[in-house]
């Protein structure tokens, strides 16, 4: 072939593969406009109730890296397929691998008792136990480490799981659950709960917590509602995992198990709260959905998996005598079946899931209704344990077994009382009326089909001697049929119209009120406003002028007072085709907090015309007084300290600004040496630097900087402040710009939040508010972000940035002039083992910035105690005893240092 040839051959290769390329990129560019189109139309089409995006941040990370997965787990998913495979292909699996307790230890069933299961209901539940805790696990540990623990858990948990179920049924404390001294163990719940136990060592802080607490919670809850073998086994896997954790296995060296409280966050707390609420409200239906589980509804959950008998069987077996012991065992399985009568079972837990999802968003309400529920789960196991109890024997035994039954709703209702505190944000009365109408209004419908239903229907009912009877069985309409066999029934369904009447009134009306109980926990809660103000003061942020921390008046908590708007000259000669246009903005705005009779605002009032600022700050005086209250204008400029001077307001130095130019971005001479250092390393350590929002930033980004904050807060001694100190739920505002450094695989080693500042309608700069770091991570990830703020700040035409102010920490070298600076100083060097806000203040004096007093102005030196009660509850509303008591205890030992 010539020369030429094979050029040409080789090019139309060439061609080809550039095709291929073209072709494949086109592939990814359509899957990618795809997928982008498909987000763009849940997004505008989701129903503000329903989390959609949630949903979809969850799922698409799933589908679309499944099979790396697969790839990263190999261990957990070869054990899920090796007990389907044995399940499956041997019969009567119990029999042939599973250990009873009453064999002699050692057994070879020990090397069989963990893999495979005897039911398909259990089948079912362990998978749902090996993706959600064994996968994480061997995630955390690696595969090789993984196998090691399932091996060493499962060859340490099934003998003293057996042990400790042997000793607690010779106590006699297992009244109510399976003979332990006689049972098969065939489940792989001990390693599955061990190894999650042992890997939540090597997790943060955030996910240790909870997921010990599930683990610690749901086997308890197990234990002591229905006493299995298996849940022995699983109680004492977790404990030992954990143990074997804190010992840090793994090659590790070994260290003394220390037991530290790591306060977590105030919606850290809430999640934890909920998680402890549903795992307790879990355990009731995994022992219902385990057939061979004995506890107080094991009578009747055990009938959720006898087949199913039809309403012409019933009636025939029921036509001599309705009071026949096969007749009424016939009535009961017939109440278990069907969708309406498990959906009814479920109701607790659905309502409790419901909940939840309000407790983790700090509602009052879902607080109050779990509190409820709590009660009455207490009051409906109390009635069914005297109700299938025919012998008491021994009443301390007797005692002893009830209280343990209830146990862990009891522990829960404490654990809702203590935390009373934490939930306190209320939603609109008006939504709380619109709701329950809604219930109201469906139980009458509901009760109303009912009783017309049994006198239409009555030749389709047996005892129907008085409709009389229809009022009666009305209140067992709406219980879950598991408490049937503690209620007196009058009616018996004869037909099948009858048995649709008889179950789905009740399962109707449930339907309605569950989703009125949602709709009422996911609505909009109160802000002490209404919601156009919210808006209203949002539009006057963006087209007029505020001070530096302007923006944090669009975080919860504060209220607003409006200034009138102008009136125009020639208002009067406007013509009436005119008048629907919209109505003009008020001049301005005050953002504050009312706390003990104190107005305490949030900085300057914003404006739309800065020479309206001194009339504006003196309405909104009067507006005050004419209430009752005093105005303590909090973190204000110098400027406006002395514009109001003339008014009779004094000024109090109360922390310090540092802000940063932008026509200095290079960090030339060697005042910047630390800086250029800081930026020079996060190049050679492949460290960079992400400009976002978080509805911007990735799942994965999302969860690592809660994660971050998390550790941060753990270690405080005093919980976040709030007022001009943003948390993770501040971060959420569509114009607050987060910048993460990040490194090549995705660790975040720091975060710093800005909020824009606007003058005259145009964006002049941005204020930090968030920041948190890695204390094990990139050291000088603070400067290396300030540093990149800058410079981002200068790309998008901003004149500066505010690093904000450190709270009683006045510029580096400056002595105080007054004795009261002098003792506010004093305060600041008491409070800095609590926060740490000088040694933040320290590390902004290495950009060498301008620094700008924030002042208190106030006009009346006798209401300062006051006022300093009032800024203290703005910042800690939620400060507890235990909380002081921790800080002061912080404050002791830092006082004791050399």
């Amino acid at each position: 072939m010539s020369p030429t040839t094979g050029v040409t051959a080789e090019r139309v290769n060439e061609d080809i593969k550039d095709d291929d390329k073209a072709n494949a990129e086109f592939n990814r560019s359509s899957t990618k406009s795809s997928t982008r189109m498909i987000r763009n139309y849940l997004d505008k089409t989701r129903i503000a109730w329903i989390p959609i995006t949630s949903i979809r941040r969850i799922l698409f990370p799933i589908f679309t890296s499944g099979k790396s997965i697969i790839k990263r787990v190999p261990i957990s998913f070869l054990l899920l397929a090796l007990l389907w495979i044995l399940y499956a292909s041997i019969d009567h699996p119990r029999d042939v691998l599973g250990l009873n307790s009453s064999e002699k230890l050692p057994s070879w069933h020990l090397l069989t008792a963990g893999f495979t299961v005897g039911s398909h209901q259990s089948a079912v539940l362990a998978t749902l136990g090996i993706l959600f805790l064994a996968v994480p696990a061997e995630f955390v540990l690696g595969s090789t480490r993984f196998l090691v623990a399932v091996g060493v858990l499962n060859g340490i948990s099934i003998p003293l799981g057996i042990l400790s179920a042997r000793f607690i049924e010779t106590l006699g404390l297992n009244q109510w659950g399976n003979d332990l001294l006689n049972e098969t163990l065939l489940s792989p719940s001990g390693w599955i709960f061990g190894t999650a136990a042992v890997a939540s060592s090597a997790m943060s802080t955030l996910w240790r917590r909870r997921l010990r607490l599930v683990l610690f919670s749901l086997s308890f809850t197990l234990v002591l509602f229905s006493g299995t073998l298996t849940d022995s086994v699983a109680t004492v896997a977790t404990i030992i995992g954990t143990i074997i954790g804190a010992v840090q296995l793994g090659g590790r060296k070994y260290q003394r198990i220390k037991i530290i409280f790591r306060r977590p966050s105030l919606r850290e707390s809430r999640i934890l709260v909920a998680v402890l609420c549903m795992s307790v409200a879990l355990g009731p239906v995994v022992v219902a959905f385990t057939p061979y589980a004995h506890g107080p509804f094991s009578m009747v959950t055990s009938l959720m998996w006898q087949p199913h008998i039809s309403s012409a069987d019933v009636a025939e077996i029921c036509a001599p005598d309705y009071s026949s012991p096969e007749c009424i065992d016939a009535l009961t399985l017939t109440r278990q079946t069907g969708f309406a009568a498990i959906f009814a079972n479920l109701v607790p837990v659905i309502a409790q899931l419901i909940f939840c999802i309000g407790l983790i968003r700090g509602r009052r309400v879902a607080w109050g209704f779990s509190l409820v529920l709590q009660c009455l789960s207490l009051f409906v196991i109390a009635v069914q344990l005297i109700a299938i109890t025919d012998e008491r024997g021994n009443s301390l035994i007797f005692t002893v077994n009830f209280f343990e039954v209830m146990l862990p709703w009891l522990v829960t209702l404490l654990a809702l009382g203590v935390s009373r505190r934490l939930f306190f944000v209320n939603v609109e009365r008006k939504e709380v009326v619109r709701n329950l109408s809604l219930i109201l209004a469906t139980f009458v419908i509901t009760a109303l089909t009912w009783i017309i239903g049994v006198y239409y229907l009555a030749d389709n009912f047996s005892s129907l001697d008085s409709l009389l009877y229809a009022f009666y069985e009305l209140p067992s309409r709406y219980l879950p049929p598991a408490l049937s066999l503690v209620l007196q029934h009058v009616l018996y369904p004869e037909s099948q119209p009858a048995w649709i009447l008889y179950q789905w009134v009740g399962a109707v009306f449930w339907m309605v009120a569950l989703f009125a109980l949602y709709r009422l926990i996911m609505s909009i809660p109160a802000t002490g406003h209404n919601a156009s103000d919210i808006v209203t003061a949002r539009k006057i942020l963006r087209n007029g002028s505020g001070d530096h921390l302007s923006w944090m008046s669009m975080w919860d908590g504060n209220s607003f007072w409006f200034a009138a708007p102008k009136l125009e000259e020639n208002a009067a000669e406007t013509p009436a085709e005119d008048e629907s246009q919209t109505e003009p903005l008020p001049r301005g705005f005050v953002a504050f907090r009312l706390v003990k009779g104190i107005a305490v605002t949030l900085g300057e009032p914003v404006v739309l015309d800065q020479k309206d600022r001194l009339a504006v700050a003196r309405e909104f005086k009067a507006y005050a007084s004419g209430r009752g209250w005093r105005v303590a204008w909090y973190s204000t400029r110098e400027e406006f300290a002395e514009e109001i001077r003339v008014d009779g307001f004094r000024k109090l130095h109360v922390a310090e600004e540092s802000v940063l130019h932008t026509t200095n971005t290079e960090f030339k001479g060697k005042k910047f040496q630390n800086i250029r250092t800081a930026r020079n390393r996060a190049v050679k350590e492949g460290i960079s630097t992400v400009w976002t929002s978080w509805a911007e930033a990735s799942p994965d980004l999302q969860n690592r900087i809660v994660v971050l904050s998390e550790e941060w807060v753990s270690e405080r001694a005093l919980p976040e402040m709030g007022f001009t100190l943003g948390t993770l739920e501040e971060l959420k505002d569509s114009e607050t710009k987060l910048l993460v450094a990040v490194d090549e695989n995705g660790h975040v080693h720091g975060i710093t939040s800005w909020l824009p500042v606007r003058e005259n309608g145009v964006l002049a700069g941005y204020t930090l508010d968030f920041m948190r770091r890695d204390a094990n991570g990139f050291r000088p990830v603070i400067e290396f972000l300030l540093a990149e703020a800058l410079i981002k700040a200068k790309e998008l035409g901003c004149s500066w940035v505010s690093l904000s102010g450190a709270p009683l920490a006045p510029p580096s070298g400056q002595t105080m002039p007054t004795l009261l600076d002098a003792t506010l100083n004093k305060a600041g060097e008491a409070i800095e083992p609590l926060y740490g806000f000088r040694s933040l203040a320290a590390s902004k004096y290495k950009f060498h910035p301008e620094h700008r007093a924030w002042y208190l102005c106030y006009d009346d030196e006798l209401a300062l105690p006051t006022i300093g009660l009032a800024v203290s509850q703005c910042y800690l509303p939620q400060l507890s005893a235990k909380d002081a008591r921790a800080a002061l205890i912080t404050w002791v030992r830092a006082q004791r240092m050399p």
